[in-house]
Order: C-alpha cells, then sequence, then structure tokens
C-alpha cells in the first residue's frame, strides 16, 4: 500500500455525478462523470477502484461494504445519479466522498498491506492506496 499523493487534486471530483457503480469478484467500481472540459467541450470520467471495502455512511450509520457481499454493495445504489458535494483526504491513506444529506463514502487503506483502491483521475497518473 502506498501513501496519498501529496498534490492529489481531488475538488475535481467536486460537482461530479456518480454515473455508475460496478463489480466483481475482486473489486467495487466507482465512475463518476466530471463536468465538460471547457477547452474541448468533452465529458471526462473519474473512478475509484476499491479491492477491500468501502465505508458507507447513511444517516449516521456507518456499513462496511466488502468486496464480494453482493447485497451489501447492493446498498449503495442510493448513491447513483447523485452529485458529490466534496471529495477530500482525510489523511495520507483515506479519502472521503461527500453526496451530503448525510451520505458519504470513505475509502481507507485496509490495514493488510496490500493495495486497497486505486483512483483513476483525467490527465494525472493512476493512485494507488
Amino acid at each position: 500500500m502506498y501513501d496519498l499523493p501529496f498534490d492529489l487534486d481531488l475538488s475535481k471530483l467536486t460537482g461530479a455525478n456518480l454515473d455508475q457503480i460496478s463489480f466483481g469478484v475482486g473489486s467495487i467500481s466507482f465512475d463518476f462523470g466530471l463536468k465538460q472540459h471547457k477547452s474541448t467541450g468533452k465529458s471526462e470520467t473519474a473512478k475509484i477502484v476499491a479491492l477491500g471495502s468501502v465505508l458507507f455512511l447513511l444517516a449516521g450509520e456507518e456499513i462496511d461494504i466488502r468486496v464480494g457481499n453482493y447485497s451489501e454493495i447492493a446498498r449503495l445504489g442510493v448513491l447513483l445519479n447523485l452529485d458529490v458535494v466534496d471529495a477530500l483526504a482525510r489523511s495520507k491513506r483515506s479519502v472521503k466522498v461527500d453526496f451530503g444529506a448525510g451520505r458519504q463514502i470513505v475509502f481507507n487503506e485496509d490495514g493488510d498491506g496490500l493495495e486497497s483502491y486505486h483512483i483513476y483521475m483525467p490527465g494525472t497518473d493512476m493512485v494507488y492506496v
């Protein structure tokens, strides 16, 4: 596992729409439609891929959603098509994405020494945590 880069700009996620949540045996993927690029007019996509679990905060309840637990992953569906209110690094290995109204997802290192999640942002290198 690695620390988040000190210059990682998560502000690009603010205002983005959570377009898609997909999952498989080893991951949960969150696709965010970013605002249209000013010079090209094309929409861009950012992605965060969890490899272990995500912490889902819903109206004060903390739900640890593990990769492979499909009934729990289905609970994330309430976030589809919502806009991101704020995204920030909580620590050197933790990212919080806030959708407002008590709905958040937190990506944390899982403590096993392996990669826990990846961040793909347009125009930057992929980030491994």
